[in-house]
């Protein structure tokens, strides 16, 4: 004898697998837990320093020019103990002069260090990778340390 199959019988399957399917999608692993939460710190404590960056008035930062094979900023500065690529802006004539100063200066033997004075007025997404940088407003810079 065959079994019958009733349409109660096979709805009850269906909402087990359901609730089955459910829940197991639902449940994280415990390293998919620690990075999600070590991935929400890093990024509110990015957050955090950007927000106290934009209260600031002038910064000056050493930065480095160090132009990449992706699609990103040409420039970086030493922000929170690290090196970190932004976004540099200013007047045309100044960022040409900047750009043309460490592309020159990039040649030159040892680590070629500028001095950026400038706002940070905020984050940018960097197409077309979709990377949010810092946007930093120069006003001057200096090829020498300028506290000498």
């Amino acid at each position: 004898m065959r079994p019958v199959l009733t349409s109660t019988t096979v709805l009850a399957a269906a909402t087990v697998l359901a609730l089955v399917s459910a829940l197991g999608c639902a449940t994280l692993s415990s390293e998919q837990r620690a990075l999600h939460r070590a991935t929400t710190t890093a990024s509110d404590a990015a957050d955090d320093a950007s927000g106290a960056l934009d209260d600031l008035d002038t910064i000056q930062l050493q930065a480095r020019y160090n132009p990449c094979h992706c699609p990103a900023p040409d420039f970086e500065v030493q922000l929170h103990g690290r090196w970190q690529r932004v976004i540099v802006d200013g007047q045309q004539q100044l960022i040409d002069e900047l750009r043309d100063d460490a592309a020159r200066l990039e040649q030159s033997p040892g680590l070629a260090v500028i001095w950026l004075e400038g706002d940070v007025t905020g984050t940018e997404r960097f197409e077309p990778t979709g990377v949010s940088y810092q946007r930093l407003e120069v006003v001057e810079f200096h090829l020498d340390d300028p506290g000498m």
